[in-house]
């Protein structure tokens, strides 16, 4: 098996893409992020950015998991990361 990226939080070349983001692997960490920024976010409109009032917001994760839901705006670099409602 292929190793992965050095992951930033427990060190371990278990950080592997996992869509738009890098999660790892090692299973006392499972550290979720990315390296440099998003990448493959997909195209078109996405929604209104509260910071630069572009429609340039992409989702980027959604861990029911972890209960959160990440968001990456394309021009201002602006991230957001959300609790998911309890329900």
């Amino acid at each position: 098996m292929a190793k992965g990226n050095t992951c930033p939080a427990c060190g371990e070349p278990k950080f592997k893409k996992q869509g738009a983001t890098f999660q790892c692997t090692n299973p006392e960490c499972r550290a979720i992020g990315w390296l440099g920024f998003p990448k493959g976010v997909g195209s078109g409109k996405g929604t209104l950015c509260p910071r630069c009032d572009h429609k340039t917001v992409r989702k980027i994760l959604t861990d029911k998991r972890l209960k959160i839901k990440i968001r990456f705006c394309t021009r201002c670099r602006a991230l957001s990361i959300r609790r998911l409602k309890v329900s």
